[in-house]
């Protein structure tokens, strides 16, 4: 569909396993909770933030000045 957009499968085993939040995704703790989808996805989503470095934003953000330098 567009040219600079790339889908790529996320396994959670492989992001955390070289991350310092593999500890807490093997005890499984979040598992437990009715929020669990959500720790999930909270999880990843810094363990890739650590592993690939960037920004994450929501779409719900409002930028009042340019991220660029």
């Amino acid at each position: 569909l567009y040219d600079n957009l790339e889908f790529v499968p996320l396994i959670p085993d492989e992001v955390f396993a070289a991350s310092p939040l593999a500890a807490w995704y093997s005890a499984r703790d979040w598992a437990s909770s009715v929020h669990a989808p959500i720790h999930l996805s909270d999880g990843l989503r810094l363990a890739l933030l650590i592993r690939d470095a960037g920004i994450y934003l929501d779409l719900d953000y409002i930028l009042v000045r340019s991220l660029l330098p």
